[in-house]
């Protein structure tokens, strides 16, 4: 099963199970976002990349240009390992990883919760797709990611449990859209998938095909 038939299938049933009362106010939320324009103002395929280093939960920093110098990359902006559909396409990502590898692509996923926290490692502890932390989603603010959160969606997540402490480090209640780039060598966007519905991310084949694509394209060395 692919990535986005595991997602659907999980909305699916998350769908069934919530009380319509619930689902009207996600709905709605989800067509608040839409029509904020974030989704349209997210850096798109053909921009430039911003630069930015960032720290990982062992504390060794990834630098985006730093990595360019070997290969292309591929960021993941996912919400926090408390979404369930993060962690499905977190896995996905974590089974995909040596393709990746094997055509020269540094993969990362990047939130703004910390990779080292107890309940983050429980969750997480099985993956070794390597996890930036991004305080104050700082870089998905450089690529336009960030969003305030619709009061309807405040509301769902409170009744779900969360509070700002645990959607990230900012304190506020916003959160990044998510989002996966695939950087070529040149910084320039190659790929980009961004999307209001958190329910929806890039196949990993998708991204690999991009990649594949990217090399044929470059010029014979030497």
């Amino acid at each position: 099963m692919g990535l986005r038939a595991e997602l659907a299938s999980a909305a699916g049933a998350a769908r069934r199970q919530r009380e319509p009362g619930r689902q009207a106010m996600l709905d709605l939320a989800l067509a608040r976002i839409r029509a904020s324009g974030t989704m349209e103002g997210a850096l798109q395929e053909g921009e430039t990349a911003p630069d930015f280093e960032l720290p990982d939960g062992e504390g060794m920093r990834f630098s985006l240009m730093r990595a360019l110098d070997e290969g292309p990359a591929v960021l993941m902006f996912y919400r926090g390992s408390w979404c369930p559909y993060c962690r499905i396409a977190l896995e996905a990502y974590d089974a995909a990883a040596s393709e990746f590898r094997r055509r020269g692509a540094a993969l990362v996923a990047i939130s703004g919760e910390h990779p080292a926290l107890p309940e983050v490692r429980e969750r997480l502890a099985h993956l070794k797709l390597r996890r930036l932390f991004d305080f104050d989603h700082r870089v998905a603010r450089l690529f336009d990611l960030v969003f305030p959160m619709p009061d309807e969606l405040v509301a769902f997540s409170r009744a779900a449990g969360l509070d700002t402490a645990t959607i990230g480090s900012s304190g506020r209640w916003e959160l990044p859209l998510p989002a996966t780039y695939l950087i070529g060598t040149d910084g320039i966007v190659d790929y980009a998938h961004v999307e209001a519905d958190f329910t929806q991310r890039a196949e990993p084949e998708e991204v690999l095909a991009r990649i594949d694509r990217l090399s044929l394209g470059r010029p014979a060395s030497g």
